[in-house]
């Protein structure tokens, strides 16, 4: 900060550092949650799945007598970013309030639309709700049971 590094470069790289070592904890077999939540955690420093391989790789290429190849681990973690649409940014959200609002236009917007979301994200991120007309007929069952607790 003291030579003039801007604070949003400064989020980035620190962010990048925290997980540059992630695909190893993965263990070559990450699941599609922990990788969506990696990518989630990432945008939110400022920065993505592809910036993080790249210094991942950086990293290793510059530990001699290690091979200069890329991390086994580290590609399938790549392979699978991409695979999911998340390695440049995160998942975006199949559901939304306007989708509450349109299946119950009297429900009134408050804390329970936002716990909602966050459940549905949830679902979504571990791949148990694969495409915004599933979301949907899924929050439709939801909001017409009438114990109106948040999903599980």
């Amino acid at each position: 900060r003291d030579i003039g590094i801007k604070e949003d470069v400064i989020r980035s790289v620190k962010v990048l550092i925290e997980n540059h070592m992630k695909h190893i904890s993965f263990g070559g077999n990450p699941s599609q949650k922990a990788v969506n939540e990696l990518s989630q955690r990432l945008h939110k420093g400022g920065t993505n799945i592809d910036r993080l391989m790249n210094l991942v790789e950086a990293d290793n290429y510059g530990r001699p007598p290690l091979p200069k190849e890329q991390d086994p681990k580290a590609v399938v973690l790549h392979e699978m970013a991409k695979n999911l649409g998340v390695n440049k940014a995160p998942l975006v959200p199949f559901i939304q309030g306007r989708d509450i609002m349109a299946i119950k236009p009297n429900l009134k917007p408050g804390p329970m639309f936002g716990q909602i979301i966050d459940k549905f994200y949830a679902l979504q991120m571990s791949g148990a709700i694969k495409n915004k007309e599933e979301a949907l007929i899924k929050l439709a069952d939801f909001l017409n049971r009438r114990d109106n607790h948040v999903p599980k």
